[in-house]
């Protein structure tokens, strides 16, 4: 009587045995991703040498996807595709691959997409103001997508925070020089008038919103508000005074 543990080596060796397709995720680029970002997956696929893979499939976890039917392809390889996210959230990528014996194999990773990163150029002039003429200065700010893309239509605020700075728990406290909207080329400019005499600093804000990341810029040089009078209401004045004097001694 033949041994059993020969009958099944026997009856194993007359079946065609191959391996079956494997499927792992090697890389996302880049590792946190914005919107806007090129967004490219690599998967590596093994399988058999004597079964090709046929088709290649991919989902990006946002309703787009692919399928390619001329791979072809045994052994070790890697495939990549690229993608470009246009809203913020949280997706999951899956991506697969079928060989010519129809069977599948597959992997998922999760991918965070965060908004937008944001920068405001700002700028005020001019450095010092004379509150005896109600003079102002004139904030000048621009917003635009790290990327350089400007942004039209976004709410920029300004602030303000007398020198030497209020302190609070949290830091400096700033008070509001107002704002708005930004119009072409992503700018925005606004006049403030100090509601005191005295040296400020200023900053520009950018509260963020679904696509766009918040941001802000502090204007670093202090800037100064004085009542000095000009030479000319100098002079006048002080020849009024003398006109008075030379009157009296008559």
């Amino acid at each position: 009587m033949m041994p059993l543990l020969l009958v099944s080596f026997l009856l194993l060796s007359s079946l065609n045995m191959t391996w079956l397709p494997f499927v792992f995720i090697t890389e996302v680029s880049p590792e946190s991703p914005m919107i806007f970002d090129m967004v490219t997956v690599t998967w590596r696929v093994q399988t058999d040498v004597s079964v090709p893979i046929t088709v290649a499939q991919w989902n990006f976890g946002d309703g787009t996807g692919g399928v390619d039917t001329q791979q072809n392809m045994t052994g070790t390889f890697y495939i990549t595709r690229a993608h470009v996210y246009v809203v913020p959230g949280d997706y999951y990528v899956r991506v697969g691959v079928v060989d010519a014996l129809n069977r599948t194999a597959q992997d998922v990773i999760a991918v965070t997409v965060q908004p937008r990163a944001t920068v405001i150029t700002f700028n005020v002039n001019p450095v010092n103001v004379n509150s005896s003429y109600d003079e102002h200065f004139t904030f000048e700010a621009s917003l635009a997508t790290d990327q350089g893309v400007t942004l039209v239509g976004e709410s920029v605020a300004f602030w303000y925070s007398p020198v030497p700075v209020n302190q609070s728990a949290d830091g400096i406290m700033w008070y509001s020089a107002g704002g708005g909207l930004t119009g072409n080329g992503g700018r925005i400019m606004t006049l403030w008038v100090a509601p005191f005499d005295g040296q400020y600093i200023f900053k520009a804000t950018f509260d963020g919103g679904e696509l766009y990341a918040p941001t802000e810029t502090i204007y670093a040089i202090i800037c100064q508000v004085t009542p000095e009078f000009a030479m000319p209401s100098v002079v006048l004045a002080i020849g009024f005074l003398l006109i008075v004097l030379c009157k009296r001694t008559i």
